[in-house]
């Protein structure tokens, strides 16, 4: 077969636009051992005619920034505003189904209008555009030759799409996750955990993380965990630790409770190196941290299936709610400090105006406004106090 038909054989193939005889011409190929030194033909022609063109690995970065740019849509809807045109539009043409996305309408539109713009601003001549084409089989076909070398053809004809297949484990509801290199993960509500078919291989093991988790990981020196949460990158070896980073908030939180914890960004810069009971806070979307010492326990009590207060003081329980929740709570008066608090809730769903509305009940069941949101997001608790 000369190496043009080929090549439009095998496009068609990847495109999944081959017919079921093309199809198996190309499996029965493969069978019989021939097709590896027929798609090395086709790559030296090609090499040979755009050996003066961009370097490959340019072309297979630039695959790679769009996957990425797809795969962070695919999660929790975002686009950085600096990203560029082409990628955006790329990243966009490689989702199945667009209109599934987190995003708003109005982000949505300003997305699509970034495509209009760039496609209008950047139309190419037949020839390069057919130029760019083929620089783009070029890298697929290096990447499918490696695939062919080692018996892995099949596995890609099963694939459902050019990204790596990916294993999304979303939760209404606090749940454990066990991941097959040991690591436990523990995902609070509204929470999702991603990670593709590579976890746990090349020597890394990836995940990205929307919402909240706590990792306990399972110590392997010679594949480090990294978990990339809205722009920040937690790497580990062995520890256990948890992450606080939903979309909504504008800070990414990182509690260490054993081993080591390093905390950076996507560009290599790192912000620290964290110790149990020590937390960062990266502020998001001008990014500043903040590393200071706090109670990883009480940070992650999410966790466990009950949130108590065993005849505490009010002043205790505030300090437990303050840590789990995230929020900062001021008692009005030293009386009512004193108060003492009984009470169990169940962990999943729960919010800390819930806690509050419970507590303020059982201390004046005449219904009195417990607590009081300050302009700045305080929360001021009032009473007479016991």
């Amino acid at each position: 077969m000369k190496t043009r038909a080929l090549r439009e054989l095998l496009e068609r193939f990847f495109d999944r636009t081959a017919t079921g005889e093309e199809r198996k011409r190309v499996t029965g190929l493969q069978a019989a051992g021939e097709i590896e030194q027929m798609m090395a033909d086709v790559l030296d022609e090609d090499f040979k005619e755009f050996e003066d063109s961009a370097s490959l690995e340019a072309i297979l970065e630039e695959e790679r920034m769009v996957t990425q740019v797809a795969n962070q849509i695919r999660i929790d809807g975002t686009i950085d505003p600096g990203q560029d045109e082409e990628t955006v539009c790329k990243a966009l043409d490689g989702i199945d189904n667009p209109d599934l996305l987190a995003q708003s309408d109005e982000e949505l539109a300003r997305a699509k209008e970034r495509c209009f713009r760039y496609i209008v601003g950047n139309r190419l001549p037949d020839h390069e555009y057919q130029d760019r084409r083929s620089w783009h089989w070029l890298a697929a076909a290096a990447v499918v030759l490696m695939l062919v070398a080692g018996g892995g053809l099949y596995g890609w004809q099963q694939r459902e799409a050019w990204f790596p297949a990916e294993h999304i484990i979303s939760s209404a509801e606090t749940r454990r996750v066990q991941l097959s290199d040991g690591s436990t993960v523990v995902l609070n509500t509204n929470t999702r955990l991603v990670y593709d078919d590579n976890f746990g291989k090349n020597g890394k093991r990836e995940v990205t993380l929307v919402g909240e988790a706590f990792f306990d990981v399972h110590h392997d020196p010679a594949k480090p965990f990294i978990i990339h949460s809205l722009g920040t990158i937690t790497q580990v070896l062995g520890t256990a630790f948890s992450i606080n980073a939903y979309p909504q908030n504008r800070n990414v939180r990182v509690t260490v409770t054993r081993g080591l914890v390093q905390v950076g960004d996507e560009q290599g810069k790192i912000y620290g190196r964290i110790y149990p009971d020590q937390q960062i806070v990266v502020a998001r979307p001008l990014v500043h941290y903040d590393i200071h010492n706090t109670d990883a326990d009480l940070a992650t009590l999410w966790k466990e299936e009950q949130f108590e207060f065993n005849d505490v003081s009010l002043e205790d329980a505030v300090a437990r709610i303050s840590a789990r929740f995230d929020v900062r709570i001021v008692i009005e008066t030293a009386s009512l400090k004193r108060c003492r608090v009984q009470a169990a809730f169940l962990n999943d769903g729960l919010t800390w105006q819930r806690v509050l509305d419970h507590v303020g009940k059982s201390l004046d069941p005449t219904g009195h406004h417990f607590y009081q949101v300050q302009p700045d997001g305080t929360v001021m608790l009032v009473g007479k106090g016991c």
